[in-house]
């Protein structure tokens, strides 16, 4: 039940902790997407649903969940998801400004240090660490016994344990740029090398014969 309505689209929603209007999760909504901040505890989701049929939206239409930290009374609702269940296993340790979408699976034990995100349908296994701000794009799986290094996007399912990198190296900003321009060009390289190589071959090929 939505029991205040702020401008800019924000509206908060009693989230029926311990008694009425003690606690609130807010949803901002946008041209017609939407995000909740917090999540109650599971008894609160239902409150969140029928705020959402209330307004009109589609709840395939909520992008994002923001836990402002994972005390019960701000994250104890969101194991409930906003499209389907995200489970959470026993012993994951989460540390705060995380957020995990809809549908994904936590496994457990992992530990996620601050910042880190979780996009939708995720599948993480058991035993996994993510370093701060690491973010893990949706529909993935990643393998038990990952370790993750801070700032790292997952850009793909991780099959073997092992510890995983994603960023370059700090470096000056002008050497970055020097960089990441012969990145771009790394696949005329490679096609100027093979080319050359296709020349030596031809080349030793003619000495051969003519020994």
């Amino acid at each position: 039940m939505i029991t205040h309505r702020y401008d800019r689209g924000i509206y908060a929603i009693d989230a029926e902790y311990l008694m009425p209007l003690f606690d609130a999760v807010h949803l901002v909504v946008h041209e017609g997407r939407a995000a909740f901040v917090d999540s109650g505890t599971a008894h609160s989701v239902p409150a969140m649903l029928a705020a959402l049929d209330e307004l009109g939206i589609k709840r395939d239409h909520v992008d994002w969940l923001f836990l402002t930290h994972v005390h019960l009374d701000h994250a104890g609702g969101a194991p409930e998801g906003a499209l389907d269940d995200t489970v959470v296993g026993n012993g994951v340790k989460l540390d705060n400004q995380i957020q995990i979408a809809h549908n994904c699976v936590i496994g457990e034990n992992t530990a996620m240090a601050g910042c880190v995100g979780v996009a939708g349908s995720a599948k993480i296994g058991r035993n996994c660490t993510f370093g701060g701000a690491a973010m893990v794009l949706g529909h993935l799986s990643i393998a038990d016994n990952v370790h993750i290094s801070s700032g790292s996007l997952v850009s793909r399912s991780i099959a073997e344990p092992g510890q995983y990198t994603g960023f370059y190296p700090l470096a000056k900003n002008a050497d970055w740029e020097k960089t990441a321009a012969v990145v771009r060009q790394l696949d005329t390289m490679r096609d100027r090398i093979r080319e050359l190589e296709k020349i030596v071959r031809q080349l030793t090929d003619k000495n051969s014969s003519s020994s």
